[in-house]
């Protein structure tokens, strides 16, 4: 796979957000104050605290709006999507290319994940309709399990697929946006007990979805 390289007299490569380190900075920061909570004095603790959680809700109601493409189409696209680049990579990129052109650059320190998720969004927002961007996935049918071996539920099984790329962290992060019938579904295809979501049980269903994603790519 070329990860973009391919494009390199092409234009200047674009920019991408700076996610990660503010990503980090805010995990950072809920560990210090989650360790330290009997440090702090009330008042000058609140004081402080009541500032920067106001621009925090400023900022999630700001966020829909830095979106390029729906939030929406994205999410109904990313399962298949990362599925069929684990599984057939080089007629992903072949197709990719002839909706855009040239692929996305894969700049320095850029996972594999976090460049077919960018390119996920280049061909959302040239077509701009999520059917057309899920027919683009269909190349990995061919290469689905031998007859023989059923899958009940495919939203599940390409939810725990998408969950076993993430690391811990990111798994824990997104807990609160997850369906709960969903996250039900996948924890029974994985033979994890989700009734009560303790930490345990959340570490239990991300490592079995990362095993899942790890003998899928085997």
């Amino acid at each position: 796979m070329s990860n973009g390289k391919s494009a390199s007299s092409g234009p200047a490569p674009e920019r991408r957000a700076k996610v990660a380190p503010l990503a980090e900075g805010l995990r950072k920061l809920a560990d210090t104050l989650e360790s330290n909570q009997a440090l702090y004095e009330p008042i000058a603790f609140e004081r402080e605290a009541t500032a920067l959680v106001q621009r925090f809700r400023e900022f999630l109601h700001l966020e829909p709006k830095l979106h390029r493409v729906s939030e929406v189409m994205f999410r109904e696209c990313r399962a298949a999507w990362l599925r069929a680049w684990q599984q057939a990579p080089g007629e992903m990129e072949r197709r990719c290319e002839e909706v855009l052109g040239r692929l996305p650059h894969h700049v320095a320190d850029e996972s594999d994940l976090s460049w077919r998720l960018h390119v996920l969004v280049e061909v959302l927002d040239r077509l701009r309709d999520p059917v057309r961007v899920l027919a683009l996935t269909e190349t990995s049918r061919a290469l689905e399990p031998a007859e023989g071996v059923h899958v009940e539920d495919r939203g599940a099984t390409d939810a725990l697929l998408l969950w076993g790329q993430m690391t811990l962290e990111e798994f824990l992060l997104s807990w609160a946006k997850l369906d709960p019938d969903l996250v039900r579904r996948c924890a029974g295809l994985v033979g994890v007990t989700v009734s009560r979501p303790t930490l345990a049980a959340k570490r239990k269903l991300h490592s079995q979805a990362v095993r899942m994603f790890r003998n899928t790519r085997m």
